[in-house]
């Protein structure tokens, strides 16, 4: 008995840990609320289309990153830097990373996961210019 309590207390911990922060996701959509909400194709010709990024990597993170993030995309600006404006880790589920992957290759067909390093990215901006150089690969 005093096992299976310490399993489930345990198993509370780490579920506290590893969920994302709501209240933390609900301040940072409300910092944003502010901004003009972008619908997918004047969100990819206003920021994008400039910078030669696939209409297909723009449209596919605009479908995903509200799934990973909770966070409104069609807010989002390519400068918002994912830890200092985002606070993206402590937002997104622990396990996030593989949902990109499987949906990336179910999307495009290619297997990132042994290549995409989300340490080496500072913004939105980032993110996307990695996720086409693999697409344009």
């Amino acid at each position: 008995m005093c096992r299976r309590i310490h399993n489930l207390f345990s198993n509370l911990v780490t579920y506290r840990v590893l969920s994302p922060d709501v209240l933390l996701r609900c301040r940072v959509n409300q910092k944003l609320r502010h901004r003009l909400e972008l619908p997918q194709e004047e969100w990819f010709e206003t920021f994008w289309q400039r910078q030669s990024i696939s209409h297909d990597i723009a449209a596919f993170v605009y479908a995903h990153i509200p799934r990973y993030s909770g966070l409104n995309v069609a807010r989002l600006k390519p400068h918002d830097r994912l830890e200092a404006d985002l606070c993206w880790t402590q937002i997104c589920c622990f396990d996030w990373e593989m949902d990109l992957y499987d949906d990336f290759l179910q999307c495009f067909g290619l297997d990132i996961s042994e290549e995409f390093d989300f340490g080496q990215l500072g913004t939105i901006d980032d993110l996307i210019h990695s996720l086409n150089a693999y697409q344009t690969a």
